[in-house]
């Protein structure tokens, strides 16, 4: 069998063909034309746009900034929207996407944070965020599905309790855009984030944020220069989405983008997420025995980070990949607080995680390279 990639959730190993024929097109007929404002990169823009407008029902489609990842567009809400001495209200599942802005703005401008604590990696009760909300509080930011635990949070009961304390409420939907449902006009979110190359099925190097009107406004670029409009003026625009849009636009990576959204609107996300979920239990079914720790909630995102007693998920990464053909993760995957909630820190996990390409024979073949490994744990090393 060929090499078999179970590390979704870090990228999607396999592009919509549309979108590789879209950007490959695109090189061989545009490759001598400017790569700047205007022309081809304006029209390119507004079609992501309007294909990310119907896949999460945005009205405003200037409303979708487009930045190079989530880490990026994180980065700029958190620090676009607080100020020295705010408060915030997170998870203890958040990916360092969040928990390093945040720890970054603690250190140098006495910003503090409040983890909400997510036992054993599933959710938490919405209603206890009114009991952690303080009069300097500002801002509520979490994760839509643990990139660790795979658990799938509340966010709308949050939402709605943050929009009555007057809390601006941020969505990281890294792990879920695509995959779950997402209704932004109807929700009570200021900000949703997306990154493209995950769950989007999109090329790296793409993802944005979609903005409320009110959050847009009240939001500070922490990025200044050339928008391609007002240029007379040496001040950001004031108006979307060049407010938040300086500098040339990855203009090759937004047309994919825009090609495997469409592709994702055409496949149906509730045929991908009912594909990647029976993926899903298959595995944690087939891999489930006596000395195999499973983390995580029953109801899940297609992602299973597991242990084997007494074997290294390092060295269980290494041996699924070079005597496998196996394609996974181990560690801490960039979210050392999710670790702590299910109990594997420091050392980490191995996360096997599902994408609407795999197929059901690559998933038996990986659960029987999984139980071969089981039951062979004390030579595992010599298969290196």
């Amino acid at each position: 069998m060929d090499e078999i990639n179970l590390n979704y959730a870090a990228t999607s190993n396999k592009k919509p063909q549309k979108a590789i024929d879209s950007m490959c097109n695109y090189l061989a007929a545009n490759n001598f034309k400017s790569t700047g404002r205007g022309g081809d990169a304006d029209f390119i823009e507004f079609e992501a746009r309007t294909a990310l407008g119907k896949l999460f029902n945005v009205k405003k489609t200037e409303n979708i900034i487009f930045t190079q990842n989530a880490t990026f567009a994180l980065n700029m809400i958190i620090s676009g929207a607080l100020k020295p001495g705010d408060h915030v209200l997170s998870t203890s599942l958040e990916h360092n996407a969040v928990s390093r802005p945040l720890e970054l703005l603690s250190q140098k401008q006495g910003v503090t944070v409040t983890y909400l604590p997510c036992e054993n990696g599933e959710g938490f009760e919405p209603s206890v965020i009114k009991n952690h909300i303080k009069p300097n509080t500002k801002l509520m930011v979490m994760t839509h599905a643990s990139n660790v635990s795979g658990a799938i949070l509340d966010y709308a009961a949050c939402a709605k309790i943050a929009k009555e304390y007057g809390l601006l409420f941020v969505l990281d939907g890294a792990q879920t855009a695509g995959i779950i449902d997402i209704d932004f006009e109807r929700s009570d979110m200021d900000a949703f984030v997306f990154t493209g190359h995950k769950t989007l099925m999109g090329p790296t190097g793409t993802g944005g944020i979609i903005l409320k009107s009110e959050a847009a406004q009240a939001l500070e670029p922490i990025i200044s220069g050339g928008t391609g409009s007002n240029s007379h003026s040496l001040l950001q625009p004031d108006f979307m989405p060049d407010k938040f849009s300086a500098g040339t636009p990855n203009t090759l990576g937004i047309l994919g983008l825009g090609a495997s959204v469409s592709y994702i609107m055409e496949a149906g996300i509730n045929n991908i997420w009912n594909h990647e979920v029976k993926l899903t239990n298959m595995f944690i079914e087939g891999i489930k025995q006596d000395g195999v720790y499973i983390y995580g909630p029953k109801v899940r995102v297609p992602i299973v980070c597991f242990n084997i007693e007494g074997v290294d998920n390092g060295i269980l990464e290494g041996v699924l990949q070079n005597k496998f053909g196996i394609g996974t993760r181990s560690g801490l995957h960039c979210s050392p607080l999710a670790h702590k909630s299910i109990g594997t820190y420091p050392t980490g996990a191995l996360r096997a995680s599902f994408g609407y390409f795999n197929t059901e024979n690559e998933i038996k073949y990986a659960i029987d390279a999984v139980n071969k490994i089981v039951k062979n744990r004390e030579e595992i090393e010599k298969w290196i």
